[in-house]
């Protein structure tokens, strides 16, 4: 059942999943972001490795550290991942999928976490992916311009929270983050990240 998602993501060009990416991410000291092909490449391992684990924990973040050195991070990579687990979450709620281990202990606490949110809504879906990174990979979601003070300017988390602030408010996505256990790094988004154009870069983990 797990390879029905992952063959829905391999497969998934012209779906909703491109829509995401807020534009291309410039280098910052200390930050070299591998090229395109090689960014994919680490976005489908990295998803694999979601798939494989039993559960969550050290042992996930070790070989996701392994797959891509902290060195690589950038919006762009974490865009990558979130586009995937997005498709693997479209395909267990519209259409059944089963799935096991660290994803589906990440996926129930998602779901439980977005009460009061529309299963039917066009977001609904991405929602319950960047509740799977806050439970798996919180760093990610800094990386995406999600702050706790609200979203950074020119960063995804504000392309996307403006697009869907209807279904989204700031205040309401911040308590389901905090309700998955989500802890900034740093109070003040604009100070974890250095914004290039319409795409924001951590400046470090």
């Amino acid at each position: 059942m797990l390879k029905a998602i992952w063959s829905c993501v391999n497969g998934s060009e012209g779906s909703g999943s491109g829509s995401h990416f807020a534009g291309t991410t410039s280098t910052h000291e200390g930050y070299y972001p591998p090229p395109e092909s090689k960014a994919d490449m680490m976005a489908d391992d990295i998803f694999n490795a979601v798939q494989s684990a039993k559960q969550v924990g050290d042992q996930l973040r070790g070989q996701v550290e392994k797959i891509a050195p902290a060195s690589y991070w950038t919006d762009r990579l974490a865009q990558l991942v979130l586009a995937r687990l997005e498709e693997g979450v479209r395909k267990v709620v519209l259409e059944g999928v089963q799935i096991g281990g660290a994803l589906k202990e990440a996926f129930d606490k998602a779901v439980v976490a977005a009460v009061g949110f529309a299963r039917d809504h066009p977001a609904y879906c991405t929602l319950i992916a960047l509740g799977i990174l806050a439970v798996l990979f919180p760093y990610m979601l800094e990386l995406l311009g999600f702050a706790e003070l609200g979203p950074v300017e020119g960063s995804f988390a504000a392309s996307w929270q403006s697009r869907y602030l209807g279904y989204v408010p700031k205040n309401s996505l911040f308590s389901y983050f905090q309700r998955l256990g989500m802890i900034w790094k740093h109070s003040v988004g604009l100070e974890s990240l250095v914004v290039y154009g319409s795409a924001g870069t951590m400046s470090k983990l």
